[in-house]
């Protein structure tokens, strides 16, 4: 139990160093396994025991977060919910973290994949839970309804996070409700 302890406190150093390094290099490729064993306070040998390299150490946090993101939207989002409530769930979620995320999202590592799987994780909750408003607009299709927001949602928070836009994450919300609106 106390190696699992070990790893765990461990792996949080390296993963709160490597957000730090982000947070004042603004890209992954100008982060070195020096700095961040120094800041980690570890050997690089304790480092490689765990990552391969910096890349790895990102990738999983990408993969926590779009894992997070699923259980999220499976958990909070109920069945037959409006948009709007479902977009307060998904937006309080982003909200939560947010300078990780942002850090994550303008970090140029893999950036397309992560938001393109964020799309089809908020696709499906979509498809499944929402209470849809506007079929006869997309010919009665879900799917297609489903994906047009989810699209339109990951656009606008590549958007925020990428620092294009002046919104908060409720601005971005109150404005997809206003496309909704618009299509009914």
């Amino acid at each position: 139990m106390s190696t699992n302890r070990s790893v765990i406190r461990t792996k949080k150093a390296i993963r709160q160093a490597f957000i730090e390094l982000l947070s004042e290099k603004q890209a992954i490729d100008k982060i070195t396994i020096i700095e961040l064993t120094d800041k980690a306070n570890i050997v690089r040998s304790t480092f490689y025991s765990h990552y391969e390299d910096i890349y790895a150490v990102a990738k999983e946090i990408q993969s926590e977060i779009s894992d997070a993101f699923k259980d999220a939207m499976e958990r909070y989002v109920e069945k037959g919910n409006d948009l709007k409530t479902s977009l307060t769930v998904l937006m309080d979620f982003f909200a939560e973290r947010e300078k990780e995320y942002k850090l994550l999202f303008t970090s140029g590592y893999n950036e397309n994949h992560f938001f393109s799987a964020l799309k089809d994780s908020l696709s499906k909750e979509l498809y499944d839970k929402l209470a849809f408003e506007n079929v006869e607009f997309f010919n009665n299709d879900k799917m297609a309804e489903s994906s047009f927001y989810a699209s339109l949602i990951i656009e606008a928070l590549s958007n925020y996070f990428n620092g294009r836009s002046n919104s908060s994450l409720y601005d971005i919300r109150d404005f997809i409700v206003k496309v909704a609106d618009k299509l009914k």
